[in-house]
């Protein structure tokens, strides 16, 4: 199972993904060509179900003409703790 960061960096790229699929207007049919996959798991990778592996951020980049960065959340600020 995964733990709870990895869970919402898994989210946060699917929702990236799909905001990336729609502005190019293709269908999750369509994306799951490009990316050799079947269309359940375009839909999970959309969803933060299916983590996506270095493959297919390559096929992202080679199709949409992307930074795979794009996909990914900004760092953290790190939390400074302010001594009294």
């Amino acid at each position: 199972m995964k733990d709870k960061e990895s869970h919402e960096i898994d989210i946060y790229i699917g929702k990236r993904l799909r905001e990336i699929r729609e502005k190019n207007q293709l269908t999750q049919h369509r994306l799951g060509e490009v990316l050799g996959v079947e269309l359940g798991a375009v839909s999970h990778y959309e969803r933060g179900r299916r983590t996506l592996c270095i493959e297919m951020l390559i096929k992202l980049r080679d199709h949409f003409g992307i930074d795979p960065n794009e996909l990914l959340p900004p760092r953290a600020k790190p939390r400074i703790r302010k001594e009294d």
